[in-house]
């Protein structure tokens, strides 16, 4: 099945909402529910309700066209995946280690290519521990040999997260208050990709066209002031994992919702996971100042059974709204977890 790798090169400051955190917080990347809203809500201001209707049935249908990831970090040539929820395996004795290697990697969440691929396969990591080499500033873990293929001297992806003063001034009473906003600034040679997965390749042209839409009018919160901004390329020379067969385990890439009958067909059993809220205001017209149901996803990275195909578009219609229905993407994107991987 053909997949592409889309790399953003960030041009202003990235704010992205995260529920209970505040203005003052932002995450460091952008989830998938948020990156297919924020095609939408592109595709809509591009083609019209029309348009839109089409995306949203294509995907109410199963299969979906396509598949999209969450966004996650690269620097140089060099791409970040979720950490999978499997047991990493730091060679013999190292389940009785209490040594700094064991603490550092508690707080990994992100994974270079290489880890990724070499932890699902249940490989030796034990030459991998040494902080000063594996581990970059935002909880990154890096294998030696990708470290060195860096840009010299790098070693951070974003400077962030970091509150940015405003103020918002009211013209009635002739006032002003102070607030904050939380911000991320990607280094150059550094950036957020995503990967999709072509189930019809007729659609690349319209994810395209809304993509270099998005990339103008800038993604996530806080745009009105020219956050979020980017450029975007294909990158060719990235290669994403291979889905897994039906009947075996997987790691998912992007937030996954699912359904009753997923969890009957064994989707989550001897699954590992962590559950993520998730929320958020109606992004229409018709449903301004209200916020849509809110719903629990796994998170990136967790591993579950995979049984072909995995999620939905989660109704989160606010009660009493009857205008159109709104939802929030909850399909996984799987990758095989290896026979090794297990644990």
């Amino acid at each position: 099945m053909e997949q592409d790798v889309y790399r953003l090169h960030l041009t202003s400051p990235l704010h992205v909402g995260e529920r209970g955190v505040g203005m003052a917080g932002t995450a460091t990347s952008v989830p998938s529910d948020t990156l297919f809203s924020a095609l939408c809500n592109a595709l809509l201001e591009l083609e019209g309700i029309g348009w839109l209707q089409d995306w949203l049935d294509a995907f109410l249908t199963r299969p979906a066209p396509f598949l999209i990831t969450s966004t996650f970090p690269w620097a140089g040539d060099v791409l970040f995946y979720p950490r999978p929820m499997v047991r990493i395996d730091r060679g013999a004795g190292a389940e009785q280690d209490s040594s700094e290697d064991g603490k550092w990697l508690k707080k990994v969440t992100r994974v270079s290519a290489g880890g990724f691929g070499r932890i699902l396969a249940g490989d030796d990591l034990s030459g991998e521990m040494d902080e000063k080499v594996n581990r970059l500033a935002g909880d990154l873990w890096i294998t030696a040999e990708e470290r060195g293929a860096l840009p010299s001297r790098l070693d951070q992806v974003w400077h962030g997260p970091a509150p940015v003063a405003r103020v918002a001034l009211d013209r009635t009473a002739n006032s002003s208050s102070l607030y904050q906003v939380g911000e991320v600034r990607y280094l150059d040679g550094c950036g957020l990709w995503f990967g999709v997965r072509w189930r019809e390749p007729a659609w690349k042209e319209l994810l395209e066209k809304a993509l270099s839409h998005l990339g103008e009018s800038g993604i996530g919160g806080e745009r009105s002031s020219g956050r979020g901004q980017f450029r975007w390329d294909r990158w060719e020379s990235a290669h994403l994992p291979e889905a897994p067969t039906p009947g075996g385990r997987a790691v998912t890439l992007a937030l996954y919702h699912p359904t009753a009958e997923e969890a009957e067909e064994g989707a989550l059993d001897a699954a590992a996971y962590r559950l993520r809220p998730r929320g958020g205001w109606v992004g229409s017209q018709a449903g301004q100042g209200l916020r849509g149901k809110a719903v629990r996803m796994l998170e990136e990275g967790s591993v579950i059974g995979w049984t072909g195909e995995a999620g939905d578009l989660a109704d989160v219609t606010p009660e009493g709204f009857d205008a159109h229905r709104v939802y929030r993407y909850g399909l996984a994107f799987p990758v095989a977890v290896g026979e090794g991987g297990d644990g």
